[in-house]
């Protein structure tokens, strides 16, 4: 439910004009979730429902609510129709925040100036504005952060096979148990402070212009569960999270290359670009760095860290050995050796480039348009190529036709009897297929790149919308007494091109969402393909 209450005043004295609006909002979401599922039907008659379940292997349900008020104004004052300055002010009481420090204030300023009203009419620059703005926002927290909370329990046996083969209840019993995660009682609403700087320009009489934008943005307090000893019965625990600095540009061109009575083609272009960093981090953290994400098994380790002076999420794995002269080390197995602590890749979650094309083409109340998105840089880890190089059905795994080989330019160290490496000697060991060492190479040390080999380029354009859309005549409209109609046909999710190491999955597909933020950019583990969408719309005016 949402509710807005707004008062407005406007008033103009010679060359000055006043306009105020205060107001408040309240909003309130609820989710309610039930689930349950059956695994056997009684009467195997198609008659598909849980009534019809011959037992109940799962039910679960869920209820969450979130409460906002706010109360805010805006005063805008401007002078001759040129000059402007801008007062916002907000202020908000979240029922996710600790009840006693649920609230949070955020102002903000913005002053922009239309120089061209001072230049004569003239046929190239028809539109010229300059801004600069200082402002705030608040953000609070995700539902029950605040206190501890409990979970369904489960109870693990090494008999049954199964990791959660006994759930509750249990012949009428049930249970819970702390959940993993602890909440706090002293978390902080996120705030991001901003400082931007930005331009505006049309030309032609709006057949061409430009918007350009520089930006400074710090946000603070950031909201996260960061891990913990176990030893505290927990694995993380939510707290408020350091400092993070992004400062970039953004570009815009909008362009009417063709204009006649009857048809009109737009292009506009995008481009922007973020640079990332850390500035502070809780303190104790070990290495001055946290965890945001990671994938871990027996024999693959990738981490995604939060770390001072670094992009947020520097990616760490385990990596090969090298010789000082950049040979690569081999154990007597011919296989590479990987380090046994964890290091940094040099790669990071943060794309550094985005972009992109939006095009249209009208004649007579027919309109084609299509959009086209591009993100370069920044990497992943890909749950699914991991896969595919464990079963042999990555393309990398018919190296050498599958036939026996020597990892090029690999040593073997020479140790002396205190086990200590007193040089090293040409490896001449081959992998084999028949005897596993083939695919121990592409699996367990990742074709002699270790972790870094299940991280992909998460670069990509996306051709994301292409639609076909009229405007039915307004005489026909009337006859009919409708104000208007249009009818579209769209396709989304077109078609997508990857980086040349990328022919796995979708680079916007995660399987971390439901983390928070940061960690959605992790990556993705067991994925999907992404599907392609048709559809029409008709939109009617009455």
């Amino acid at each position: 439910m949402n509710h807005d209450i707004l008062a407005t005043y406007q008033n103009k004295w010679g060359d000055f004009d006043l306009s105020v609006v205060v107001g408040t909002n309240i909003n309130e979401r609820a989710t309610t979730n039930l689930f349950a599922q059956t695994g056997k039907l009684t009467f195997e008659t198609g008659y598909w429902d849980l009534s019809n379940g011959a037992n109940k292997d799962d039910i679960s349900e869920s209820q969450s609510k979130r409460r906002l008020i706010g109360v805010f104004g805006d005063i805008t004052l401007g002078y001759a129709d040129q000059l402007f300055i801008d007062f916002t002010a907000r202020n908000d009481w979240s029922s996710t925040l600790p009840i006693d420090k649920n609230s949070y204030f955020y102002p903000g300023i913005t002053a922009s100036w239309i120089f061209s009203e001072l230049i004569p009419k003239n046929k190239v620059l028809s539109f010229g504005k300059v801004r600069v703005a200082y402002g705030m926002t608040g953000n609070d927290a995700n539902y029950y952060l605040t206190n501890p909370s409990f979970v369904q329990a489960t109870a693990t046996t090494a008999y049954l096979g199964d990791p959660a083969a006994i759930t509750f209840p249990l012949n009428g019993t049930n249970a819970f148990v702390a959940s993993a995660t602890l909440g706090s009682g002293t978390l902080r609403p996120e705030m991001t402070s901003e400082a931007e700087a930005g331009l505006e320009l049309k030309f032609f009489n709006g057949r061409l212009g430009l918007e350009a934008s520089y930006y400074h943005r710090i946000t603070k307090d950031q909201i996260f569960p960061l891990p913990v000893d176990p030893a505290t019965g927990y694995n993380r625990m939510v707290t408020n999270f350091g400092k993070v600095r992004n400062t970039g540009f953004e570009l815009v061109l909008n362009t009417v290359p063709v204009k006649t009575k009857n048809f009109q083609w737009n292009l506009d272009f995008n481009v922007a670009r973020n640079w990332n960093t850390v500035l502070e981090l809780p303190e104790g953290l070990d290495g001055g760095k946290s965890i945001i994400e990671s994938f871990s098994t027996s024999k693959d380790k990738v981490y995604a860290y939060a770390e001072v002076g670094k992009p947020m999420g520097e990616i760490y794995t385990n990596l090969p050995q090298y010789t000082d002269d950049g040979k690569l080390i081999v154990g007597k197995d011919g296989q590479p050796l990987l380090g046994a602590d964890i290091e940094d890749t040099g790669k990071n979650l943060q794309c550094k480039w985005t972009g992109g094309i939006s095009t249209s083409l009208s004649f007579y109340g027919v309109t084609l348009s299509a959009t086209l998105d591009a993100r370069l840089g920044g990497y992943m880890f890909s749950r699914t190529k991991n896969l595919m190089e464990f079963t042999g059905n990555g393309i990398i795994t018919t190296y050498n036709g599958r036939k026996p080989f020597v990892i090029p330019n690999s040593v073997v160290a020479i140790k002396d009897a205190e086990g200590n490496v007193t040089g090293y000697t040409e490896n001449t060991t081959p992998i084999y297929l028949y005897d596993g060492s083939y695919q121990k190479y592409f699996d367990e040390t990742g074709a002699a790149q270790g972790g870094e080999f299940f991280l992909i380029d998460r670069s990509f354009a996306k051709l994301r919308n292409i639609s076909l859309s009229w405007d039915l005549p307004s005489k026909w409209m009337q006859a009919i007494h409708f104000e208007g109609m249009s009818i579209t046909a769209y396709v989304n999710n077109v078609a997508t091109f990857t980086a040349k190491d990328n022919y796995y999955i979708d680079p916007e597909t995660t399987s971390y969402a439901t983390d928070g933020d940061l960690a959605a950019q992790f990556g993705e583990s067991y994925s999907n393909p992404t599907s392609r969408q048709y559809g029409v719309n008709v939109n009617i005016k009455f």
